[in-house]
């Protein structure tokens, strides 16, 4: 009897194949979720702002316009190369920003809007990595996400003024330090050196602020040596954009100083308790127009486009904040800290 053909035999019984696990279903990560919605909200309320509604053909119904809105919007018609444009009546960084966006102020909300969101952002979610307890980090992100949308924050996305890139870039330069604190990488170190560059140029204030973290950042280096060449390149870039700034500040017609002084000393010091008496030891004008400016009403009226600067019933009082204004300012901030707190 001839032997069956393999073709005839029977085929063995098919192993069961494993069982293919199902892929993992990926959680959401609740800090980033909560900062999406808090970054959402930030956004959706400069478009809000935007469009709904007009006061005149440009310009939005809930945008904050202060009395140096229409000098930075003229002044950033200038060219690039104008020197104008960075010794002028505000940081050249928001000028610049008028400048890209075409001089549209519903663009200008949206990009301070959008940059907001990001840096917001940013400072959240480095917070929370650097928090292991998990309800803690998600409680951190939105601590965070809501300061950032608190009426005292958000409200400068929409202005057209200088403070809403200055902290937005603060957050972002936050964020960026404790980047680097848990890692020194180059790219880290980088960002954090071009963050501190741009914040020294987009407020005068901002700029202090930086000259003054440099001995810390030293001292920084000191006690801990893993962080030379971080804080070395910070502090250096960080240096020389802090000076530079304030020296476009103190080459400004006038200082850009006086402004700020100027309202300080008029609208606030003069109609303190003891205002009037400390002014007056240092020669402060008085006159009819002069004891006016206290009145709030009439001092945001004049001080529209800077008319003061432009009326001889305010020459002495110009001549006098140009030789007194500074040290008077120091020294009542120096012995009121009270008020300074305030």
């Amino acid at each position: 009897m001839s032997d069956p053909s393999p073709s005839s035999l029977p085929s063995p019984p098919a192993s069961p194949s494993p069982a293919v696990p199902a892929p993992p279903r990926l959680a959401a990560d609740p800090v980033r979720v909560v900062v999406g919605i808090g970054s959402l909200a930030i956004v959706g309320y400069g478009s809000w702002c935007i469009t709904t509604g007009w006061t005149a053909p440009g310009v939005p119904l809930r945008l904050v316009a202060g009395s140096d809105s229409a000098l930075y919007l003229e002044e950033s018609k200038l060219p690039w190369t104008s020197g104008d444009m960075y010794t002028g009546s505000g940081p050249f960084l928001y000028l610049w920003l008028l400048k890209l966006t075409g001089q549209s102020l519903r663009a200008a909300v949206m990009v301070q809007s959008v940059f907001a969101a990001f840096a917001w952002s940013v400072l959240a979610i480095s917070v929370a990595a650097a928090i292991r307890h998990r309800i803690l980090r998600v409680v951190a992100a939105a601590a965070i996400m809501l300061l950032a949308f608190a009426p005292g924050v958000v409200l400068w996305n929409d202005a057209s003024a200088t403070e809403s890139l200055a902290i937005s870039l603060s957050a972002l330069v936050v964020a960026l330090v404790l980047r680097v604190v848990e890692s020194a990488t180059t790219r880290r170190v980088v960002a954090l050196t071009a963050a501190v560059v741009v914040l020294a140029f987009a407020r005068d204030v901002r700029a202090i602020l930086v000259l003054i973290a440099v001995p810390v950042l030293v001292v920084l280096a000191v006690i801990r040596p893993g962080a030379r060449r971080a804080v070395a390149a910070v502090v250096v870039a960080g240096s020389l954009a802090g000076v530079t700034a304030l020296g476009l500040s103190n080459a400004a017609d006038p200082p850009r100083w006086y402004y700020p002084a100027f309202e300080t000393i008029a609208l606030r010091i003069a109609t303190q308790p003891d205002g009037p008496e400390s002014l007056a030891e240092r020669g402060y004008p008085r006159s009819r127009w002069v004891d006016e400016l206290s009145n709030p009403n009439f001092f945001f009226v004049v001080a529209t486009d800077r008319q003061w600067t432009r009326m001889e019933e305010f020459d002495e009082l110009e001549r006098w904040v140009h030789r007194e204004g500074q040290a008077t300012m120091r020294e009542y901030l120096l012995t009121h800290p009270g008020w300074v707190a305030s």
